[in-house]
């Protein structure tokens, strides 16, 4: 008597849970080369900052102009030889490397952050310090303390979640602001007479 097995052959039969297996493990790679990727790559919340500043350095400008801070300057700060010639170009020329430090951005903080020491940098020496020293306001304080300081520091706080703010970056961002300010005082008295706005 013959006895038939109904016998089958896993090795030419692909099962079920083979496939679904191995489509299991295709999708958990994929996902896990994704995350991967995503956490390397680098992405910034904060760098918008840096436009910030160019919208309240317009406000600033825009009220040391309506206030006279020219004025204020020549006889406080016995800048005698300020003309609003030198005012316009000095700004012009400040608001011209702000924009290529928003430009920039994050991929050289070091380069970019000199934007915002620069504001605070006036905020402090040129408005702040010299209305408590002098007891005369000066023109410009009312936007330099409430635009000026929070959005520089909220700058450096910004550079800091997106973790490409440390010591170095910190340091020679506020020794390129403080050349900037310096070179800004420069323009102001040494401005070419041939531009006559006085």
């Amino acid at each position: 008597m013959t006895t038939f097995t109904n016998k089958k052959d896993d090795s030419t039969i692909p099962s079920n849970y083979t496939v679904n297996n191995s489509v299991n493990n295709a999708v958990s790679n994929n996902a896990t080369t994704f995350f991967n990727q995503l956490q390397q790559s680098k992405i910034y919340n904060y760098q918008y900052t840096l436009f910030l500043i160019l919208s309240v350095a317009s406000i600033h400008v825009l009220e040391e102009m309506m206030q006279d801070w020219k004025t204020w300057a020549i006889s406080t700060l016995q800048l005698s030889h300020l003309t609003w010639q030198g005012f316009y170009m000095t700004n012009f020329t400040m608001y011209i490397y702000m924009i290529g430090c928003a430009g920039i951005g994050w991929q050289a903080p070091w380069f970019s952050l000199s934007s915002a020491s620069l504001i605070i940098i006036n905020a402090i020496f040129f408005h702040v310090l010299p209305t408590l020293t002098t007891s005369i306001y000066s023109p410009g304080t009312t936007s330099a303390v409430l635009l000026y300081l929070p959005v520089g520091l909220f700058t450096y706080y910004g550079a800091f979640k997106d973790r490409v703010l440390n010591v170095g970056n910190l340091i020679i961002s506020f020794i390129l602001g403080g050349l900037l300010m310096a070179m800004a005082v420069y323009l102001q008295k040494n401005a070419p007479s041939t531009l006559k706005f006085d």
